[in-house]
């Protein structure tokens, strides 16, 4: 069924949705298509086509100008009741729309905005399911409306194609100006699979709905007054329903309908804008529009993942999907292919470079392929293929694979025998990768046969252990991964070992401990000097940088910092101990010893851990009275305090008067507060032993607090040889 052995072409894109096909060698040139002038043509099929439940109409349509200002009918058997597509409709909801009405009782209109049709050819269509009305622009669903009640029509009137409707066989007006071809009816509503599958080839008997085809014309016949229907050599209605053609003329068509074969689907891409749809991953662009004349047609066979079939020495793999392009004229494009595209994303690697993807090219559908570009860029996996001279026939991405791509990192924990390198595979290559490491020597550019790690396999970072090193000596690292195309090395690294290290302290222990202070004492190691590091955390060591002097304060925070890690200098020098203050209370401290060798500014620092080399130690939240003293020193209005043992207000502490943030009094314990003298509490108080507040002849003990929980007795003085009332709430 090819019409003349050619591609019809337009200037707009459309799309189709994935597809799957197979496109002839078209020559130039083209089918035909029916031109209506705008003043007296139209098509008649005569008193046709009036369905009362489902049907669909649709057909190519080209206008030079869709933004017309007086009313045009492009399918019409309207004429109190019936239906019809027209531009410009002043009955309908909306000015200056492409419109479709349906009779029912009532009229019921779908409306798309003119100005969003550019000039060229355009698919159009409108299906009645029995419950609602759609429009279809270009395999688009752009309206819908519900309906009720059951359509009617005018029991004489013609159906017809670019005019009006009457009340007769003659037209009422309303001349539509333009091309129309591949002209559908059919007595169901067409599944938007279907319209959009096959609005770009002509039909054939494998379409799932073609027994529903009531008229299908393809308008190829070029010359004279008739329009065949070959619906029932394809399956469709046997009944043939000729359209007559008044004062119309023929024309070449350049409506985007493709001569494939049935058991495909195809995809139209051809251009009036600068881009294209996407087809399978792949689409184009280009710096200048393109008229009419020039269309590019391309489709995938939908296959995914790859293949090493039929490839060139310079490539290693390509997609196992395939695209065919058909073009008119001389066509320079931008080629874009996606390859996190779900089929094709087995062909992408991150970070290569983008040269290494290339366009193969074909002309027949077996064969050896040859590169036709390669690549100009690589942005979030969509590979660009700049100004591609575009020429019929079958094109593939591929793949040149190349070494990785591994940088190496920076040389840390470095000692007198050891340090720590590795590097990062970056990319693959498109090879997997076999093996990675470190090498290094003491004269430069040092390689594999050097001394080296093995340190796995794949991309990602990795870590690599230098043993067996000298102190004080001078060494080069790189990084190296290997695959099946070779082997690559990262940038070098130079480092100096430090000199020898000494045994590390241990046996940290902690005594006199209180809220805000700690006593600490080790065993030394046999280094020179150590230096004492203390951090608020619970966990990690302190990392001290050799060569750098580190000044001591007992007083936590301000001594030398590391850095900005939190571990301060709490001691450095030869000694055993340190009473470590400026803590706060009840919090987790983590004190690390590290010996070192050497004087200031050229120290070498063991940082290493050693049996209890670093601990913790917690400061106490409280201060407890265990009858005697105070564990945590004397309280204040910042600091709670517990008494588990009784304690006398103007006895203990040397009489003096008691204050604290909070107070506790332990079950079995008394809190006495003597004549004369006051306990304050900032907070609240709990009593699980007892309170007594005493008096004498001299004057009451006061307590003052925020809330009391518990029992408290309070003693009065009584005068002798009085009488007194006594009393209880």
């Amino acid at each position: 069924m090819k019409k003349q052995a050619v591609m019809r072409r337009k200037g707009i894109g459309f799309l189709a949705g994935l597809m799957i096909f197979s496109f002839d060698v078209f020559a130039q040139g083209g089918g035909m298509a029916h031109n209506l002038n705008g003043r007296s043509a139209y098509l008649s099929a005569g008193n046709k086509f009036k369905y009362t439940s489902s049907f669909t109409v649709e057909l190519w349509a080209y206008s030079a100008s869709w933004n017309v200002t007086t009313p045009q009918a492009i399918v019409s058997c309207y004429e109190n009741g019936g239906y019809r597509i027209a531009l410009n409709d002043p009955s309908a909801p909306q000015t200056q729309c492409l419109s479709a009405v349906l009779y029912t009782g009532t009229d019921n209109y779908v409306c798309y905005p003119l100005a969003n049709l550019t000039a060229g050819w355009h698919h159009i269509a409108m299906a009645y399911t029995g419950g609602s009305l759609a429009l279809w622009i270009d395999g688009r669903k752009v309206a819908v409306k519900s309906v009720s009640g059951t359509p009617s029509y005018h029991p004489s009137n013609a159906w017809l194609i670019g005019a009006e409707a009457g009340t007769g066989s003659s037209p009422a007006g309303w001349y539509f100006k333009g091309y129309v071809d591949e002209i559908k009816i059919w007595n169901t509503a067409v599944s938007e699979a279907n319209i959009r599958d096959w609005m770009h080839r002509p039909l054939v008997s494998a379409h799932s709905q073609i027994a529903n085809l009531m008229a299908y014309y393809m308008a190829n016949e070029g010359s004279g007054t008739t329009l065949n229907d070959i619906a029932s050599s394809l399956g469709g209605d046997p009944v043939a329903d000729k359209l007559t053609s008044v004062s119309g003329t023929w024309t070449t068509s350049y409506a985007p309908i493709s001569n494939i074969s049935s058991s495909t689907r195809a995809l139209w891409q051809a251009k009036g804008t600068a881009s294209s749809d996407t087809c399978q991953g792949l689409w184009m662009n280009s710096t200048a529009s393109w008229t009419p004349a020039k269309f590019e047609v391309f489709g995938g066979n939908a296959l995914d993942d790859t293949s090493v079939a039929d490839l060139p020495s310079t490539v290693d793999i390509r997609s196992a999907r395939i695209w065919q392009f058909d073009r008119s004229g001389t066509l320079t494009v931008n080629i874009s292919v996606d390859l996190k595209e779900a089929g094709l994303s087995s062909l992408y690697v991150g970070g290569l470079a983008a040269s290494q993807y290339k366009l193969l090219y074909r002309s027949s559908t077996t064969g050896t392929f040859s590169v036709k570009a390669s690549a100009t860029s690589v942005v979030n996996g969509v590979v660009t293929f700049a100004s591609v001279s575009a020429a019929d026939g079958y094109y593939a991405v591929a793949r040149a694979n190349t070494v990785p791509v591994v940088t190496t990192t920076a040389i840390t924990n470095i000692t007198d025998v050891a340090a720590t390198g590795g590097g990062t595979v970056t990319t693959d290559g498109g090879s997997a990768v076999t093996a990675r490491g470190i090498c290094w020597n003491t004269t430069g550019s040092p390689t594999i046969a050097d001394s080296k790690t093995i340190d796995g396999s794949g991309t990602g970072t990795f870590v690599s252990q230098l043993t067996g090193l000298s102190p004080l000596t001078t060494y080069y690292v790189r990084a190296y991964a290997t695959n099946a195309k070779g082997r690559a090395y990262g940038k070098q690294m130079i480092f100096t070992t430090q000199g020898s290290s000494s045994a590390q302290a241990s046996n940290i222990q902690a005594s006199g401990i209180t809220l805000t202070a700690a006593t600490f004492t080790w065993q030394r190691g046999t280094g020179s000097n150590c230096a004492v590091f203390m951090a608020r955390t619970s966990s990690g060591t302190a990392s001290p940088v050799n060569k750098t002097t580190y000044t001591a304060n007992s007083v936590f925070g301000q001594g030398s910092q590391i850095g900005s890690t939190g571990w301060y200098c709490v001691y450095n020098g030869t000694g055993t101990s340190v009473t470590v203050s400026g803590l706060a209370k009840g919090q987790t401290y983590r004190i690390h010893v590290c010996e070192y060798n050497g004087n200031k500014r050229k120290e070498i620092y063991n940082s290493a851990t050693a049996y209890n080399n670093p601990v913790n130690v917690v400061t106490l939240s409280f201060t407890t009275w265990n009858g005697n003293a105070w564990d945590g020193g004397r309280p204040d209005a910042s600091i709670d305090a517990v008494i588990a043992g009784n304690y006398t207000v103007g006895v203990n502490d040397n009489g003096a008067d008691l204050v604290a943030a909070s107070l506790r009094i332990t079950a079995g314990d008394t809190l006495f507060v003597n004549p004369g003298h006051t306990a304050t509490v900032k907070g609240n108080t709990v009593i699980e032993g007892e309170l007594v507040i005493k008096s004498d002849a001299t004057g009451d003990g006061a307590f003052f607090d925020n809330g009391i929980s518990g029992m408290i007795t309070v003693e009065r003085y009584i005068s002798p040889n009085q009488w007194h009332l006594i009393s209880s709430p």
